[in-house]
């Protein structure tokens, strides 16, 4: 067992934890709730079974290695394990992790939001973003799952099981592989071409501002087939009437075109 604060990972393998319910599952794994009764607190614990990953999975404890940060979700501790079941053998990897009880951002989106706790969560998640991209992190799956609340209503970054180091050896890299979820993913990650880690992030930021204003986004998909988005590239004055667009005030239109901006370079 490893990790970040080693006073926390001898007192995880002396605790008495129970399993007391799913948290959610995604496309690596499952998260499960985990409650010492003892000590009264809850954490997470997530289960990465690997050989599932197919080479896309670069590893959450790389980045938490790389980053900590208030904004980001707090990695305690983790383990590996091998399980064997006649000649099979699954290799999971447990990530224990601080249990946020506000829920995700999309729920507290789907319960409305004022403007100004709306844009008190967008400041939050650039600072979060901000951070990781100066540890050369590249999220490269942020969306409103992915922004989880603590209970006094600080976010925090979390699930990143498609996150990608842009920095190597000093050195910025460009990505490649075509991963995230289509609503929120820039124009060049569906290009198939090689691609800068910053700007798809910031895209993506974009889109979820438009989220927590609208309960809506601009488009469906930023490909050419999508009417929305064409008429955005376009700069067609009938956008506004759109329903995501006519909410959004000129400053907030103004900030999304500057997170999805039309090049990466314009960023």
């Amino acid at each position: 067992m490893l990790r970040a604060n080693r006073k926390q990972a001898r007192a995880f393998k002396t605790h008495d934890w129970t399993t007391t319910g799913v948290l959610g599952a995604g496309s690596f794994g499952k998260v499960v709730l985990l409650k010492n009764k003892a000590k009264s607190v809850n954490i997470a614990k997530k289960v990465v079974t690997l050989k599932t990953t197919k080479g896309l999975y670069v590893g959450e404890e790389v980045v938490h290695f790389q980053v900590e940060d208030p904004r980001v979700i707090n990695l305690f501790c983790l383990e590996r394990e091998e399980n064997r079941s006649g000649y099979t053998v699954r290799q999971e990897l447990l990530l224990f992790m601080e249990y946020c009880s506000g829920g995700d951002l999309h729920s507290a989106i789907n319960k409305s939001l004022r403007k100004e706790d709306a844009l008190g969560y967008f400041d939050q998640l650039m600072s979060g973003v901000e951070h990781l991209h100066a540890r050369g992190v590249a999220h490269r799956d942020l969306k409103p799952v992915n922004l989880l609340l603590t209970e006094g209503k600080v976010l925090k970054v979390a699930d990143f099981g498609l996150a990608n180091l842009f920095v190597v050896k000093g050195e910025e890299v460009r990505l490649q592989v075509t991963v995230g979820t289509p609503a929120y993913m820039a124009p060049e990650v569906f290009s198939g071409s090689t691609y800068l880690g910053p700007p798809v992030d910031l895209w993506s930021c974009g889109i979820i501002l438009v989220n927590l204003l609208t309960r809506g986004w601009p488009w469906g998909q930023a490909v050419p087939e999508d009417d929305c988005y064409r008429m955005w590239v376009e700069k067609d004055p009938k956008l506004i009437e759109l329903t995501a667009w006519n909410e959004l005030d000129s400053f907030s239109r103004s900030v999304v075109d500057h997170h999805c901006a039309r090049s990466p370079e314009e960023k």
